[in-house]
């Protein structure tokens, strides 16, 4: 784990005085609760078969990581200030057996896949235990993020002693409900007011507001077309931006993690893996994390797309370059090789021929 931090001279810190009083003079937070509109990320996450919960959670991870402010520390032993380098979420799972909670210490990573595929096998494992299992003295940079299921509430007050400097952001969220047609969530925000102060709680929700914009909008990736975007990449590896359905004019496909709309009938009902149980419940990402990868669907998508059609892809080797460089690498390489040299669309990998001009292309399209 990283616990990487460089410590800050409290004399040059540019909130001195204000720290100075909030330490000695007058310790206490300061905290806010706001509703923020969700609408676009929960219907980007039915939209995608993701989990809103997770999709949340790497959004306030990554708002959080975006200022030094929000990474700030105390190490009470030698009273210096410190500033991590990353912080973490410790999410809560509620067991409804034990009505009791158990803490779940997650990684933060900046690539989304990553982080969602290791948040889900978090949650996944943790429900196995009702052990409460709190380590705060080996997770010092780790910040509390907890969703409270039940409730769609207007306010919500975390107190800690005053002699307590307790540093890492506390955040809580409710139950979203519809507000004259829009889907508004309460979000609470907590921090030590010695390194934060109103205009820094609100930057929070703010930040929110616009990484789920961008997030929405973009599908996870950065293509306007759909192309080429990480959430074109199915399960098995096959990049669905070469599909003959999703290149077509008319009500073009989304990919094996879009909706069925416009999925070919195979794809939507009868592909093994996309109906693939063990996938669905563990929530992988992709095929190669389960201990049966490569399974006969795989292997069947490996062999057709190697030996059946005009130009080929192999689904192995897409996840194998991702393990290995990440996905921002593996979709310039996508790019690269599919990309047609003439006009700049995009290559069919059944038929062989470029979308936009129609240009033929034959033989193996190399990496």
């Amino acid at each position: 784990m990283d616990m990487n931090y460089r410590v800050i001279d409290k004399e040059k810190y540019y909130r001195s005085g204000v720290f100075r009083h909030f330490t000695e003079d007058c310790k206490c937070s300061t905290s806010m609760t706001a509703r923020i509109d969700v609408t676009d990320l929960v219907e980007h996450s039915k939209k995608t078969g993701t989990k809103f919960y997770i999709n949340f959670l790497y959004l306030l991870s990554k708002v959080l990581n975006s200022r030094d402010d929000y990474k700030m520390g105390y190490l009470w032993q030698s009273e210096e200030l410190i500033c991590y380098g990353s912080i973490n979420p410790i999410q809560y799972i509620f067991h409804d057996d034990t009505e009791t909670c158990t803490p779940v210490y997650s990684t933060y990573y900046e690539e989304y896949e990553e982080f969602y595929r290791n948040a889900v096998k978090d949650v996944e494992n943790a429900k196995q235990t009702r052990e409460y299992g709190l380590d705060m003295m080996n997770h010092p940079n780790w910040f509390d993020a907890s969703y409270i299921s039940w409730l769609s509430y207007d306010s919500l007050n975390v107190e800690l002693p005053d002699g307590y400097l307790h540093f890492a952001p506390i955040v809580n969220w409710g139950k979203y409900r519809e507000e004259n047609g829009r889907l508004m969530m309460p979000v609470s925000v907590r921090l030590n007011h010695a390194i934060a102060d109103g205009f820094l709680v609100a930057n929070v929700y703010r930040l929110l507001e616009k990484e789920m914009a961008v997030f929405s909008r973009s599908d996870g990736g950065t293509n306007e077309q759909g192309m080429f975007i990480a959430n074109m990449i199915a399960p098995c590896g096959l990049d669905c931006s070469i599909c003959k359905r999703a290149l077509t004019d008319t009500s073009p496909c989304a990919g094996c993690r879009g909706p069925n709309d416009n999925k070919p009938e195979f794809c939507s009902t009868r592909c093994g893996i996309i109906q693939c149980e063990k996938r669905k419940v563990n929530g992988y990402f992709f095929c190669d994390e389960c201990q049966d990868f490569p399974c006969p669907d795989v292997m069947e998508k490996e062999t057709r797309y190697g030996s059946q059609y005009p130009l080929r892809e192999s689904p192995l080797e897409n996840l194998r370059f991702i393990r290995e460089a990440g996905m921002a690498a593996f979709l310039e390489r996508e790019r690269k090789q599919w990309i047609c040299s003439a006009c700049g669309g995009v290559i069919c990998v059944h038929t062989g021929v470029c979308s936009g001009c129609g240009r033929q292309y034959t033989g193996s399209m190399e990496h």
